[in-house]
Formats: C-alpha cells, sequence, structure tokens
C-alpha cells in the first residue's frame, strides 16, 4: 500500500478481501456512467479478476476505504469517490501524475495525456475539477436505440 499524506493506495490484484470492498463500493456509489444496475457477486467478482484496467487502486482515509480510480489503456481516469472533497481529487491527482505515465499517443485513439471520465450528473466534481483549473475537454452523449 502506497501512503501519499492523508490518502493511501492499494492496488487491486483480486483477492477476496478486496472484492468485497470493491462491492460495497460499488452498492454505495452515487454516480455511474457504465451500468444503471448493479450486478450479482459472481460477476462482479469475475470483473475484479479479469478487469480491462491498466491500473485499478482502492482509496484509503485513515485506513477506511474512500473509492476507487482507474487508468485505461486510453489514458482515461475514472475516480470513484464516496466523498468528493477539493483536497482528496487534488491528492489523486497528484498520485496518478507521481506514479504513472500516460500512455504512447495514437492519432485520434489514445491522446499524450490522462484525462477523466465523469457523469454528467456529478456536479459536485464537476464543480471541484473546474476550481482546481483542470482543462474540460469534450461532453459526450449517449445515443439509444
Amino acid at each position: 500500500m502506497n501512503h501519499n499524506q492523508k490518502l493511501s493506495f492499494e492496488k487491486i490484484l483480486g483477492s477476496q478481501r478486496q472484492k468485497i470492498i470493491l462491492f460495497e463500493l460499488l452498492k454505495k456509489r452515487k454516480y455511474n456512467i457504465s451500468h444503471s444496475q448493479i450486478p450479482d457477486i459472481n460477476l462482479h467478482n469475475k470483473f475484479v479478476e479479469n478487469h480491462p484496467y491498466k491500473e485499478w487502486f482502492i482509496v484509503f482515509q485513515n485506513k477506511k476505504e474512500i473509492g476507487t480510480f482507474y487508468i485505461k489503456h486510453d489514458n482515461s481516469i475514472g475516480l470513484n469517490l464516496m466523498k468528493q472533497t477539493k483536497e482528496n481529487i487534488q491528492l489523486i491527482l497528484d498520485y496518478i501524475n507521481s506514479k504513472f505515465s500516460p500512455n504512447k499517443e495514437i492519432s485520434s485513439l489514445v491522446p499524450p495525456y490522462f484525462y477523466l471520465n465523469i457523469s454528467s450528473d456529478n456536479f459536485e466534481l464537476q464543480a471541484i475539477l473546474e476550481e482546481l483549473e483542470i482543462y474540460k475537454l469534450q461532453i459526450s452523449y449517449k445515443i439509444q436505440k
């Protein structure tokens, strides 16, 4: 486990303990992008064991899990915290920037920088990112049939 001031980060390796923590965090999550229903525990466990992320960490504050972040191969970052604060967001982004490098640019597929994907309903995080002067790149819309 790596420590960074008030936060610590544990790389997800798929242990039973981590699967339980991740499932509890998933059930408490306020904002979702990729799913609208909580998967059953077996699907969840399989996902954790075979996750598609380049990096995936549980975030702890004072030894209590407060959320997760992941980095995908396209340099996108998913950030899911139960309580979002400017300080914690900054600490997590600093941790990512100090420990990881973006994948090499692939024109039109992978930018040469990290970027965050967040729910359009997560106004709290949007406001924090604006306070931190994080540049807004785009807005995405889901087209349904």
